[in-house]
């Protein structure tokens, strides 16, 4: 059951300023999402300031397509899983452009510098899974004790302790 002011979303706008003739023709008819009305309009513009202006129309289309895929791929059910996403989508793209920074040939100026930053936003992007996993998990915490030293004199109790009410 959808939260109130929930819906789905197609992210199939009409154009906005800044989109120009990118957005009207971008997403398949399928792409759907689930996400609230007020929300949908900014995550893409979001996502579609990420792509490069000088890329021609058809290669644009495919890579906000593509982040849009990755949104959905993730499945957010609710507003902090919608912007865990879109965030997650960027990070990935934008790893992708310096990971393909550094591999041109002859690219020794900065390399270091692209280098530490694709270290950065690969880690970044794991964390947010790790993070997206956490907060989709059981929120009780467990504590596993693996070596435990019981001195002369001490008292133990060995097995599962539940805290009873009161």
């Amino acid at each position: 059951m959808l939260k109130p002011g929930w819906g789905t979303q197609s992210f199939r706008p009409p154009a906005q300023p800044g989109h120009g003739d990118l957005l009207p023709a971008l997403v398949s008819e399928d792409w759907e999402l689930q996400i609230p009305n007020s929300l949908s309009s900014t995550l893409l513009d979001q996502l579609a300031a990420l792509i490069p202006a000088n890329l021609a129309l058809e290669a644009k289309q495919k890579e906000l397509q593509a982040m849009l895929d990755v949104v959905a791929g993730i499945g957010p059910q609710n507003e902090a899983e919608a912007l865990l996403a879109v965030q997650m989508a960027g990070i990935h793209v934008l790893s992708m452009r310096f990971m393909a920074l550094a591999s041109q040939a002859g690219q020794r100026s900065g390399y270091e510098k692209t280098l530490n930053s694709i270290s950065k936003l690969t880690r970044t992007y794991a964390a947010q899974l790790e993070a997206l996993k956490r907060f989709r998990g059981d929120p009780s915490q467990k504590i596993l004790v693996e070596h435990l030293h019981i001195e002369s004199g001490a008292q133990a109790v060995i097995g599962s302790i539940n805290k009873g009410g009161g």
